[in-house]
């Protein structure tokens, strides 16, 4: 038996068959009262689902929203909670037990599209926003080492200061995020060094993945779009979602796309990089804001493997269909 992590394809392989299951997608609610991950199939079936816990011994004043969702390559699953007091909560699945970690000055404004969170390696990345006072008017992205227990900022203070809306992983291994403001808003990082690759001066999104390629997937409140970064983010293709808002999107490693639709007909949108259609997957009430695929975006050695497996996978797929 072999499972590839980035999009729970678990493959069981015998002599004689083959069995594929579709990637699984976490949701979080907006529910200030009582923030919650879902774990549903692609096909939008419940799977199971927990309360996620904010820290007793912590307060608050934003709310105790459950935001962004990502897994790192040892199947933990992270959520951020909170708003201006925000935790990055950790689920060990198996154990069924949550562990929490903060840093000073780390906050996101109250609208649900806020506080995506990234995962690559033994890494998570948040997007901070200056809120507040003091501590809480710093920016950047802060990134938590989930094996030694520290944290950094990046580009949060002076000169440097960015004020991030949003943090992903394309496909690439890359860092990629979105600011605010009238210069650069759509930035490339080695998530590693936290260098800055380059920057681009384009439209404004609620959200951004990129595919291996470097088509960058960003979506506004109605529409998803296609682009290219060489062209300033103009759209090569697009796609308008009805029942608006969109709020967050997650892309997976077999360019599979997940979009999260919050109102009062909540739920995910999937579709593939083609934008040609999409399918609503409602989730009956639960007030979905963020997503993300069950799964972690392997690390160079890790994704070499997995892409020597899912050639033989294809190639005796290819064979079956003769």
């Amino acid at each position: 038996m072999l499972m590839w992590s980035k999009s729970v394809l678990l493959v069981i392989a015998s002599s004689s068959s083959i069995a594929f299951s579709a990637p699984n997608v976490y949701v979080t609610s907006g529910d200030y009262q009582n923030p919650m991950l879902r774990e549903y199939t692609y096909g939008g079936s419940l799977v199971r689902s927990w309360n996620v816990p904010y820290p007793a011994s912590a307060t608050d004043t934003g709310g105790v929203a459950a935001r962004g969702v990502c897994v790192t390559d040892n199947g933990r699953v992270h959520v951020m909670v909170g708003t201006f007091e925000p935790y990055i909560a950790t689920l060990n699945v198996a154990a069924g037990t949550w562990t929490h970690k903060t840093f000073e000055g780390l906050s996101v404004p109250l609208s649900g599209f806020n506080g995506r969170i990234a995962a690559f390696g033994q890494y998570v990345y948040a997007a901070d926003r200056s809120t507040g006072s003091g501590a809480d008017m710093n920016g950047g992205i802060v990134r938590f080492d989930m094996e030694n227990g520290t944290a950094e900022r990046f580009y949060g203070t002076g000169a440097d200061k960015i004020d991030f809306t949003t943090v992903t992983i394309g496909n690439d291994r890359m860092l990629y995020a979105l600011a605010t403001g009238a210069n650069a808003n759509f930035y490339k990082f080695n998530p590693i060094s936290m260098s800055l690759a380059y920057s681009v001066s384009g439209r404004s999104f609620n959200d951004i993945d990129v595919d291996s390629s470097g088509h960058v997937y960003g979506i506004d409140d109605s529409t998803v779009y296609k682009m290219l970064p060489q062209t300033n983010l103009a759209p090569l293709a697009s796609l308008t979602l009805p029942q608006r808002t969109l709020w967050n999107c997650d892309l997976s490693l077999d360019n599979e796309l997940v979009i999260g639709r919050y109102g009062t007909d909540s739920g995910f949108y999937t579709l593939d990089t083609s934008l040609q259609s999409a399918l609503f997957r409602n989730t009956a009430g639960f007030q979905a804001v963020h997503v993300g695929f069950a799964q972690a975006v392997p690390e160079p050695g890790i994704a070499a493997s997995a892409a020597a497996t899912s050639l033989v996978i294809l190639a005796r797929r290819r064979q079956g269909q003769r």
